[in-house]
């Protein structure tokens, strides 16, 4: 749990695998997003190949550490989203989705995108509230 408290970029999303495998996300992201919003569902088309290629990659490029480092990433990523999920707040796929970003970015660099994620959401409900006038 040492990740937690280490904020080092370099190490939060992967040694050497920052600039593809962030374009690849911010693709995925995208897709998720219109899909979501479009359709109100995540597709598990998205999410797992997701998770899988995370997985991957991360085996091929360090072997055991690698996929070590994904697995936490994914755990993390489902566990940010698991109590919001179990209260209905939210969808399964979005739990599904930030796990899928755990398996690309690792638990440290997870858990930095869950904290963004959570301030922008609380920025973008406060507007609703204001715009709706409650």
């Amino acid at each position: 749990m040492a990740w937690l408290l280490d904020l080092d970029m370099s190490r939060a999303f992967g040694d050497g695998t920052f600039p593809g495998l962030l374009l690849f996300l911010t693709i995925v992201l995208i897709i998720g997003t219109a899909t979501d919003v479009r359709f109100h569902k995540i597709p598990n088309w998205l999410t797992f190949p997701t998770m899988t290629i995370g997985v991957v990659y991360h085996t091929a490029a360090k072997g055991w550490e690698g996929f070590l480092f994904s697995l936490e990433g994914i755990a993390v990523g489902i566990a940010c989203f698991a109590v919001p999920y179990l209260m209905g707040g939210m969808g399964a796929g979005d739990a599904k989705l930030m796990g899928a970003v755990g398996g690309l970015l690792g638990p440290a660099g997870t858990f930095i995108a869950f904290l963004f994620t959570a301030i922008i959401g609380g920025i973008y409900a406060l507007g609703l509230l204001a715009f709706h006038g409650i």
